[in-house]
């Protein structure tokens, strides 16, 4: 009889486990990364019914509201969350971080400035500020608050924007003095190691085939990173090498097709292959649709005297 009760027993203390607002917050958060963000909601809602007073599901739930896209109810979770418990920093940082995305500085700068008052070290909130001076293209203010950011957490992100500072008021020298000990210290970040090559590109330093390689091998879907190698082997004359990336960039991104036929278009135009040259520019102008420059790209090659006068294309 005593081993029924000891078993009846340790089974409601289960259940009772199963069933407190902890667990239900751990289980929103399984699957919150699991993508399943109606499910998560659901479990944070029963978790704050159990315990009002819950700023992290709170917060955790306007999180999974953001990641269906809807921003105000994601708002109005934040703002309760702070209502609860006016320390929870998070609360503030991910509204701060809705009002930045909506170009909304001024509320963001408001609610960071909140946080900063609890916590003047909070590394979120004059990180965020320094994103915000930088998105106003203040720099001088963006790299303040960046230093004392990183200076509190080393983060890569911090390290990037800071970087990008430098590089707007042209001293690329000390940005590369950034972006190189950070990714030293995070190699397969391929933002860095794109960025990095991308500088010394254009200061003519082709050690940045270095750099632009190792970001397409962490990360060999983004067209952006075979478009600026096309343009460094273009530069070293390995021009089928460049023809290859820009393929590859053309079939990965619809968005900037235009932009990257008119690049093969000037690779081909290099290489003194006019006809493709113009292929390509003509492809290109089908979409971007500027005139202007089109009419300049069949100069450069000598097609622009035959347009004109109706003739047939035939280079010389």
């Amino acid at each position: 009889m005593k081993k029924i009760n000891l078993l009846l027993t340790l089974t409601l203390f289960l259940f009772a486990c199963e069933k407190s607002p902890e667990s239900l917050y751990k289980k929103g958060n399984e699957l919150f990364y699991n993508g399943n963000y109606y499910g998560a909601i659901e479990s944070y809602t029963k978790a704050i019914m159990l315990k009002n007073k819950f700023p992290e599901a709170i917060t955790s739930r306007g999180l999974a509201y953001e990641r269906l896209n809807q921003k105000q109810k994601a708002i109005a979770e934040y703002e309760k969350s702070i209502y609860v418990d006016k320390n929870y920093l998070p609360a503030y940082n991910n509204l701060a971080a809705i009002y930045i995305e909506g170009g909304n500085y001024r509320d963001a700068e408001y609610y960071l400035n909140e946080a900063l008052k609890i916590d003047p070290e909070y590394y979120y909130g004059i990180y965020s500020l320094g994103l915000i001076s930088f998105l106003k293209k203040d720099y001088d203010s963006a790299i303040y608050y960046l230093k004392n950011a990183l200076n509190i957490m080393k983060n890569d992100s911090a390290s990037y924007y800071l970087a990008m500072c430098y590089e707007k008021r042209g001293d690329i020298n000390a940005a590369l003095n950034i972006l190189i000990p950070a990714f030293r210290n995070n190699p397969s970040n391929d933002s860095l190691a794109y960025e990095i090559a991308r500088m010394k590109f254009e200061n003519g330093d082709y050690s940045s085939m270095e750099y632009v390689s190792t970001a397409i091998e962490h990360n060999p879907k983004n067209a952006a990173y075979y478009a600026l190698r096309a343009r460094i082997n273009t530069s070293l004359e390995d021009f089928e090498s460049a023809m290859e990336d820009i393929k590859r960039a053309i079939e990965l991104n619809s968005e900037k097709k235009g932009e990257l036929l008119h690049l093969a278009g000037e690779i081909s135009a290099i290489q003194k292959d006019y006809a493709t040259a113009k292929m390509y520019y003509d492809m290109s102008y089908k979409i971007h649709g500027q005139k202007d420059v089109y009419e300049d790209d069949l100069r450069t090659i000598g097609f622009w005297e035959q347009a004109r006068q109706g003739r047939k294309y035939v280079r010389e």
